[in-house]
């Protein structure tokens, strides 16, 4: 994992070419806040500016907020060289001197952090989570042992502690798809012998299904054993669908968290909680004076992942000594199945399919981990497929970066396919590199939502495109699924419409702002029409002429939108402007101004 370095300073060196316009993006070190707000937190990359707030202090280099969990994140980032250690005095330091100052609302950096801040801090869902990102390997026991510390003693204050060493990093880039290896484990898990255990055994309830089910109530601590056990032995104990989600820290059940830390309510845990699902190929029990052992073959926690995660954060924080005792009266129901390998290819594969199908039904009630299932929906896949013959390579997940970085290790055959396009667009010399071919997914349906819906839910209402069932999802489902003439060609259009109002903003090192792109491609819906007549995607970038025209329009009226805005609402700046509704008359107005001023 140490390589993964590489890829983090490959990333840095492309926001420099990216993002001239942003300041200090030139210094690795800060560009480092920028690369773990962008890949890490999926932060939008015009808001991650405001967000960094310093970088070269013991205070907070960065803030995520999450204001619906109401989760705050005080970031600290260290772009260490392999052998700069992260010292327990500089954690002991660090961690309170910003937080200190939102304490005392004396904290100057953010006037945004401290509002937050004091809104928030007598809530009593309010977390507070201190999370440091160290760019090496360099582990230190004094170290843990002061994060495991803090967190003992700020527990009920809500105040959460974790270092991310470069390995931990390199997981939570690659969590959309962790790498797949075969590897197997056999795990004894044990409860009360005497307790009630529901065995369903399918053939005597005439079930046409190989399949038997077991019911138990888990103590958590055997629980956590055996996540531990998988941890130390790098076994993939979660299944790939919801694996990715663990640990991101986003929607961490509070409620069960405060109960297992709660000594009289973590008795109440088992009637509390659904219950985990497990899936193993052979589950076999017997007992062993008052306990009840049951061991599992190669098993798989296919849902529970927040149960499990919250069990995990509890428990890791107490000794290995004190926890029979401090949770002796802890459980959570567990339904084992077994699914047994089958020998016959055919018959092994509708195992497969049905365990897919029992993952995928046992997840369904949660919106998280849909996310997952969405993003491989048949709609991507045919996308993804036919984009690859323009040329375009659509990246599902984020391991699929990799994946065709090793493929197209040189863009010849990319650049061949895509050459007329990036011609008719002028970008034959910004699309140059293998990458720069690769269009990831929620970028591309943030154009659709612009396009399909408006410019300021594609800003805003990213994290929503991938949920099922969000209105942001249903518009641009809608658009690739349900809507046969906005062929292929037509949706790479649009987005190599964006990319090229990106490249000239971009490349206006005074300016950086316009044409805003989320505003052209809007506006090219509502007001060029292109959004009800969809043949005018083709008659308006028919030639590289209309093309540079519409961009210099764009150009030249949002800058009027721009100025007329700021000129309107004293105190507000851009950023606060594409926060709010664009006002598509006036845009219109301005577009006629510029067309007649021939911009």
């Amino acid at each position: 994992m140490a390589d993964f370095r590489t890829q983090i300073d490959e990333d840095i060196a492309f926001y420099k070419e990216a993002f001239p316009h942003v300041t200090h993006i030139e210094k690795p070190e800060w560009a480092f806040n920028f690369w773990v707000l962008d890949k890490l937190f999926s932060e939008d990359e015009d808001e991650i500016e405001n967000k960094i707030v310093d970088y070269a202090d013991n205070g907070i280099d960065c803030y995520v907020w999450h204001e619906e969990a109401k989760d705050l994140y005080l970031i600290q980032n260290k772009y260490y060289s392999d052998d700069t250690p992260l010292t327990k005095s500089y954690f002991n330091t660090s961690i309170q001197d910003g937080y200190g100052q939102l304490l005392e609302g004396t904290y100057a950096r953010s006037n945004e952090l401290q509002t937050i801040f004091n809104k928030y801090r007598t809530d009593p869902d309010f977390y507070v989570y201190h999370y440091y990102y160290v760019t090496n390997n360099n582990r230190s026991d004094s170290v843990d042992a002061a994060v495991q510390a803090f967190n003992q003693r700020n527990a009920e204050k809500k105040r959460i502690a974790k270092v991310f060493f470069l390995d931990d990093i390199e997981e939570a880039y690659y969590r959309w798809e962790p790498k797949k290896q075969e590897r197997h484990l056999t795990i004894t898990v044990e409860t009360i012998n005497k307790g009630t255990q529901l065995s369903v055994n399918n053939e005597a309830y005439g079930l046409a299904l190989p399949i038997d089910a077991q019911y138990i109530m888990l103590p958590v601590a055997t629980l956590y054993r055996a996540l531990v056990l998988a941890e130390k032995e790098k076994y993939p104990i979660f299944d790939a669908n919801i694996r990715e989600y663990l640990g991101t820290g986003k929607s961490v059940n509070k409620r069960i968290i405060s109960t297992l830390e709660d000594k009289d309510e973590r008795k109440k845990f088992f009637f509390y909680n659904n219950g985990i699902t497990i899936i193993c190929s052979n589950a076999e029990s017997w007992t062993e004076g008052s306990r009840r052992r049951i061991k599992l073959v190669d098993p798989q926690i296919v849902n529970g992942c927040q149960t499990v995660s919250s069990i995990k954060h509890v428990l890791e924080s107490v000794p290995e000594g004190a926890l029979e005792k401090e949770f002796s009266d802890t459980f959570v129901m567990a339904k084992i199945l077994e699914i047994p390998k089958q020998s016959d290819e055919q018959e092994a594969q509708l195992m497969e399919e049905l365990r897919k199908d029992i993952v995928k039904y046992n997840n369904s009630q949660n919106s998280i981990d849909e996310k997952t299932f969405v993003a491989r929906d048949e709609p991507f896949i045919r996308l993804q497929t036919e984009f690859r013959k323009h040329g375009f390579l659509l990246l599902l997940k984020q391991s699929d970066q990799n994946t065709f970085a090793a493929e197209y290790k040189k863009p010849t055959e990319l650049k061949a396919r895509a050459q007329k396009k990036l011609e008719l667009f002028n970008l034959t010399e910004s699309v140059t590199k293998t990458r720069d071919f690769m269009i990831p997914l929620e970028k591309f349906l943030q154009v659709v939502l612009a396009f399909k819906g408006d410019a300021q839910q594609a800003f805003q209402k990213k994290g929503r495109l991938l949920v099922g069932g969000s209105s942001q999802h249903e518009i641009v489902m809608k658009a690739i699924s349900d809507t046969p003439e906005l062929t292929t060609q037509r949706l790479l259009f649009l987005y190599l419409l964006y990319l090229r109002a990106e490249k000239t903003k971009t490349a206006d090192k005074e300016d950086g702002r316009t044409p805003i792109p989320w505003y052209l491609i809007e506006g090219f819906s509502k007001i060029d029409g292109a959004g009800s007549d969809y043949t005018k995607i083709d008659s308006l970038l028919n030639s590289a002429e209309s093309i540079d025209r519409l961009i210099k329009l764009y150009r030249g009226a949002t800058k009027m939108y721009l100025a007329d805005y700021v000129k309107n609402n004293p105190g507000k700046d851009y950023n606060a402007m594409i926060k709010d509704t664009l006002d598509v008359e006036k845009l219109k107005g301005f577009l006629d101004v510029a067309s007649a001023m021939a911009f």
